[in-house]
């Protein structure tokens, strides 16, 4: 009986020990993973600041010419209207409203 038990035993130990060794490889595994992970998005982290950056760039020398083509929209605008009361459209009449 006691031999029974103790290869019992020793069954046991040798299945905890695949599972631990299988656990190990795993969290290996992942672990790596993780610390690729991490890599790539210190990378995209980069070159979103880097993008950020030049975006920032083109939005700021872009303030005064929106306001520049507001100016202008307005003015086409007020021009047009003077140019509607300067010259009306003509009412012509013919025969058959007579």
């Amino acid at each position: 009986m006691q031999e029974r038990l103790a290869d019992e035993m020793l069954m046991l130990t040798r299945n905890l020990k695949d599972s631990v060794r299988d656990s190990g490889r795993i969290v290996k595994e992942d672990s790596k993973k993780v610390m690729e992970t991490t890599k790539l998005a210190d990378v995209n982290y980069n070159k979103l600041a880097a993008v950020s950056e030049k975006v920032e760039k083109h939005t700021k020398g872009c303030d005064w010419c929106m306001w520049v083509m507001l100016a202008v929209v307005i003015m086409m605008f007020l021009f047009m209207i003077m140019f509607i009361r300067l010259f009306p459209k003509k009412h012509y009449i013919y025969d058959e409203d007579l």
